[in-house]
Parts: C-alpha cells; sequence; structure tokens
C-alpha cells in the first residue's frame, strides 16, 4: 500500500498511554489529526520535537487539530516517555506493529548504538482530514530534517484559511 494524499489513511489502531485507544477509523477530530510517528523513547530530538507539539496544543487546538505520537515502544515505555518527556497534552500510542508501519510507508531500522531500540520505525508526519483521508505526509528515512511545529502548525494554519486540498496524489 502506498500512502497517497486525498486517499483513506491506513487503518491504525492502537493502545495510548494512560488507558484507552486510539483509533483512527472512529477517532473525531473537528478539522484534523496530527499523528507524529516517532523512534521511540530513546530518541532525543523526537523528544524534543514532541514537547515542543504538546508546549504549542493551544495554537494547534485552535486550528481544530488534534496530536497523537505514535511508536513501536512497549506499554511501559511509552509510558515512561509521557512522564518523562512532560507530555500533558499529545497522546501517546504505542505497540505499532511492523505490518502497520509497512502499511504508513515507514522506514524501518535496526539499532546500531546500545541505547537504540533494536528495530523502529523513522519519523514521519501525517496530517489526517476529518474524513480520514490524507492531507498531507512528511516520511523520513532517518531522525534529522523532520518538519518542525512551527512548520506544521503555519502549513496547517495556512489549509484551515485557504481549503487547500492534499497535494501529490497523481
Amino acid at each position: 500500500m502506498t500512502v497517497m494524499p486525498r486517499q483513506k489513511a491506513p487503518v491504525l489502531d492502537l493502545p495510548l498511554a494512560g488507558g484507552g485507544r486510539f483509533d483512527l477509523a472512529t477517532h473525531r477530530a473537528e478539522k484534523f489529526t496530527l499523528l507524529m510517528f516517532y523512534r521511540g523513547i530513546f530518541c532525543q530530538r523526537c523528544r524534543g520535537n514532541l514537547r515542543e507539539l504538546d508546549e504549542k496544543i493551544d495554537r494547534l487546538s485552535a486550528l481544530g487539530t488534534s496530536v497523537v505520537a505514535v511508536s513501536m515502544d512497549d506499554a511501559a515505555k511509552a509510558e515512561q516517555t509521557r512522564k518523562d518527556w512532560e507530555l500533558h497534552h499529545v497522546r501517546v500510542a504505542y505497540g505499532m506493529s511492523i505490518e502497520t508501519a509497512r502499511d504508513w510507508d515507514l522506514f524501518l531500522s535496526t539499532g546500531i548504538r546500545s541505547d537504540e531500540a533494536p528495530l523502529f520505525s523513522e519519523p514521519a508526519c501525517f496530517l489526517i482530514r476529518a474524513d480520514g483521508t490524507v492531507q498531507f505526509a512528511v516520511i523520513n528515512s532517518m531522525q534529522r530534517m523532520r518538519p518542525y511545529p512551527e512548520d506544521i502548525i503555519d502549513t496547517i494554519a495556512r489549509m484551515v484559511e485557504t481549503g487547500e486540498p492534499g497535494r501529490g496524489e497523481v
């Protein structure tokens, strides 16, 4: 499967740190759901990225956007991530399978340092419209060169203002 703008997003149904589940198919966002796939608790660049989003949640909420962070980490690591990274607003979904990562076209890596997980997905950012279709996707093959929160917020604000459809659908 290839994730394409203006097409239905793949299935994403995972448990949440703190309890409950996130099911993209039944989730009701006002306008958008921002899915931030992160490498895992070991990734300090992911930590900074998600903390900054958490701090800007009011601006995202004002744009009708909810935020969910997603990883292959287990429940204990997801809970520790939420606590140690001080994520008070961004929901943390965990336990993503290899198959789900592949459905979302994520790059997978094996750990090369002792502090890395043995297998993890590289970062990606997807904006999903309230109707369940993909608005945009940014998929990374390594931890660097990801979209930063200010750029994401500016992009969403412009899309809300103009009604611009997803691009790259051809």
